[in-house]
């Protein structure tokens, strides 16, 4: 299918799905009469399926008729449903990034409130951390309202780390968001795929008797160097180590692939929640796309995990992880080294 599916479109092929398979179940009644057979002998049970064979056709052709609507409104051959867009443009770096905004509309019918959040002037001569998250405070209210209108969010982000993953703590998994990234050869913000092969994300852990901290590298576009990190790893840390088999720039392309490391990090975020103190910190060190990084945050809890530090990375910076930001902190609160 040639377009992003709606969630309308999503329901219906939920429904489409089984009452077809249900149809030809009872249409051709023979793996059923089996699977019942099967039941009755292991339970001593007396089930029996007696089902009139127009049931079976209705069945059938509700499921046959929605799948053929999902498939005419996914390729645009249906008169489009009108949709309400929040397109967000996230920067903090002084290049430019080119708006995120008619790309997202499925038709022309579809309205679309565009939302600049630059946050360069923070990150200028004068390094004001603070002052970014309460502009980008802002932005996520914006965020939250036009979720509630029933909008659905856009993201297009060229940020600092720290910020991505804040922000993404701060907006509900519930609500769904398209991720766009910027596509360096034409200066433009494409959509994410629906699904790709996976990735192959592994978690390597390095346990400690008495833990105080925890230290997690996620390596997606860059392997986070073990020697970078020294400084923030003693005996009583546990460190884990979320990678792909090969870290490199654009590895990640599809809604799938997010879904995949995110719920990896997951995993290990709520492990640690039992192997931690309740006042133990994580330090979090993240290479990856900016989709990746919002996605990440959206599993770190403000009310169930531990305090949770992003570090931001800067190769030129003595030491490179300069500063961080605690990202499920109902304040703003930076750390500088």
């Amino acid at each position: 299918m040639s377009r992003h599916l709606s969630d309308l479109d999503s329901t219906l092929m939920k429904i489409a799905v089984p009452a077809a398979v249900a149809g030809i179940g009872i249409l051709a009644p023979g793996a059923v009469d089996a699977v019942i057979g099967a039941i009755n002998s292991i339970f001593h049970l007396g089930l029996d399926l007696v089902v009139p064979a127009w049931v079976g056709w209705t069945l059938l052709a509700i499921g046959i008729l929605l799948a053929v609507f999902v498939y005419c409104s996914a390729n645009g051959w249906l008169p489009s449903r009108q949709q309400n867009y929040f397109a967000v443009t996230h920067t903090s770096f002084p290049t430019p990034a080119p708006m995120l905004g008619r790309e997202v509309a499925d038709s022309g019918r579809d309205t679309v409130v565009q939302r600049i959040c630059d946050l360069s002037p923070f990150f200028g001569q004068h390094l004001d951390v603070v002052g970014a998250l309460r502009q980008q405070a802002l932005m996520i209210n914006d965020v939250r309202a036009a979720q509630r209108s029933g909008h659905v969010v856009c993201y297009g982000g060229l940020v600092h780390i720290p910020l991505q993953l804040h922000l993404g703590s701060a907006i509900s998994t519930g609500a769904k968001v398209r991720f766009f990234e910027k596509n360096r050869n034409s200066n433009s913000w494409m959509e994410l795929l629906m699904k790709s092969p996976p990735l192959g994300v592994s978690t390597e852990w390095k346990m400690a008797d008495s833990p105080t901290s925890a230290v997690i590298r996620i390596s997606i576009s860059y392997l986070v160097d073990e020697w970078a990190i020294r400084s923030f790893v003693d005996d009583e840390s546990i460190q884990v180590h979320i990678k792909v088999p090969t870290p490199c720039v654009d590895c990640v392309v599809s809604y799938s692939q997010l879904d995949e490391i995110s719920a990896e990090f997951r995993r290990s975020l709520d492990r640690l929640q039992s192997l931690l103190p309740k006042d133990a910190e994580v330090r979090l060190m993240f290479a990856g796309p900016s989709s990746l990084g919002v996605s990440i945050g959206r599993q770190i809890s403000h009310s169930i995990h531990n305090k949770v530090w992003v570090y931001n990375y800067n190769r030129q910076s003595d030491p490179p992880y300069a500063w961080a930001v605690f990202v499920n902190s109902d304040g703003f609160e930076v750390r500088h080294l």
